[in-house]
């Protein structure tokens, strides 16, 4: 049917979704990067790093996390899920896809893991390799295309 000949009670129940249920942890205006559903891609508990490192706008130690920022491809980065940190981590190189593991923490540091898949005709990695697995805190390599700044 048209829009035009529904009533407004049919109107307003088939724009509203009846199967949507909220989330509790949620509060409003958060932004995923603080969300922790467990289910959502986009979470804090899907894309979460590590620590943030970073000092917040007071001089203190930031409390924040750093969060893969998912819409940032193809100029990928960390940012702190903190409202008064300006950390950020930025990635160089031709990096296609991050995916993090939440559940493979580095075995030396605690960092999460990630997989990182390079683009197929300018992978840096040797042999022709796409793909590594690794944290970018142990990682001599990852470590080598990261770059910590401040920004949003």
């Amino acid at each position: 049917p048209s829009r035009d000949s529904l009533d407004n009670t049919t109107a307003t129940s088939l724009m509203t979704p009846s199967t949507v249920q909220p989330i509790e942890e949620v509060t409003e205006n958060m932004g995923c990067n603080s969300c922790l559903h467990p289910s959502c891609p986009h979470s804090a508990t899907m894309n979460r790093i590590c620590d943030c490192p970073g000092d917040d706008i007071y001089g203190q130690p930031c409390t924040g996390s750093l969060i893969l920022d998912v819409n940032s491809k193809p100029n990928w980065k960390l940012a702190c899920n903190k409202l008064h940190c300006n950390t950020l981590i930025r990635f160089r190189g031709e990096i296609h896809d991050i995916t993090p593991q939440p559940h493979i923490p580095c075995p030396e540091c605690g960092v999460t893991t990630a997989i990182f898949e390079f683009n197929k005709l300018r992978s840096p990695l040797p042999n022709g390799a796409t793909t590594c697995v690794g944290c970018v805190v142990c990682d001599e390599f990852l470590n080598s295309i990261t770059e910590v700044v401040a920004g949003r």
